[in-house]
């Protein structure tokens, strides 16, 4: 895999990331209106995955009218960096597999 092939696909992966980010947890997103009375499903799942960078946000005192433009941010940085290295993996085994056919 190429490098530009990696960002396009860590790119990826991070606006999914922040895409489902904001349908799962987001107050104005569609699914929170849709299911008003009850939770969203598997919402307190994907906000867990990213109570670190909550916990950042409160050690640094980040208000909340930033906080939104850091919280994005922060998880579009941190599933970029995730994909990027899972795309390195991947053409790594291809590499391996390749030499083992030699």
């Amino acid at each position: 895999m190429r490098s530009w092939q990696k960002v396009i696909y860590s790119a990826t992966c991070g606006f999914v990331a922040v895409f489902l980010l904001w349908i799962l947890a987001d107050e104005n997103s569609p699914l929170v209106k849709h299911f008003a009375p009850s939770p969203v499903p598997f919402r307190d799942v994907w906000a867990g995955l990213h109570f670190h960078i909550y916990l950042v946000m409160v050690a640094f005192n980040i208000p909340d009218g930033g906080g939104h433009l850091f919280f994005y941010s922060a998880v579009f940085a941190q599933w970029f960096l995730i994909g990027y290295i899972l795309s390195w993996l991947w053409s790594r085994r291809k590499q391996i597999s390749t030499k083992n056919l030699n």
